[in-house]
């Protein structure tokens, strides 16, 4: 009797695991369509210092082929990323490039959520580790 409860459950706590996943899948599926302008804020910091200032940016979102996004800072400078989109969460990697501490290597992540976007980039000195890693994070909001 004791092995027919088991199998039983199993399979019942396996369906509600998966009904949890889907529900929090779907709220991010849910956030509607993410072309656009958006407005908002981008501030730097580090692992030795908090986040000192912060500046107003604008950016335009536009999908591409195969589930990438291109999400162009346009001002106050301009600047492109291309990420990897997934049920409305995102990564990317830039690579290697080069910092005041040498050789850093950047990437990111982020997500949206509703009508906002949120992004983290992280690069990391690979020569000087005691330098720590730099973020930049980017809060807006579609327009």
């Amino acid at each position: 009797m004791n092995i027919l409860l088991s199998l039983l459950i199993l399979p019942a706590c396996v369906l509600f695991s998966c009904a949890q996943q889907s529900n929090h899948d779907q709220a991010f599926l849910s956030i509607g369509p993410i072309e656009g302008i958006y407005e908002g804020y981008r501030s730097q910091f580090s692992d030795l210092q908090p986040v000192s200032d912060s500046t107003r940016i604008k950016l335009k979102v536009t999908q591409q082929a195969g589930g990438k996004l291109e999400i162009l800072q346009i001002a106050p400078n301009e600047f492109k990323y291309v990420v990897n989109l997934k049920n409305g969460r995102f990564t990317y990697d830039l690579g290697l490039g080069e910092a005041a501490c040498g050789v850093t290597h950047i990437s990111g992540e982020g997500y949206f959520q509703g009508d906002r976007l949120y992004l983290r980039e992280k690069s990391e000195c690979k020569n000087a580790k005691s330098a720590g890693a730099h973020f930049i994070q980017l809060r807006a909001q579609k327009k």
